[in-house]
């Protein structure tokens, strides 16, 4: 996230997505009380995969 803040792209950890995985895990707590399936209502768009090149490791900020 910081480096697409430095970069001015937008970051992938969106709003969206961290509603998603808050209703996933209330639906896994729920399954496991119940013992039962439970659907996940909300959806989020998957973030698009990072380029083949991108270096987790790559330095981003200027010495």
């Amino acid at each position: 996230m910081a480096r697409a803040i430095r970069s001015g792209e937008p970051h992938r950890a969106t709003g969206e997505l961290a509603l998603h995985v808050l209703a996933v895990m209330e639906a896994i707590e729920a399954a496991a009380a119940t013992g039962a399936p439970v659907e996940v209502a909300a959806d989020a768009p998957s973030p698009q995969a990072l380029p083949e090149d991108w270096d987790p490791y790559a330095a981003t900020l200027a010495p």
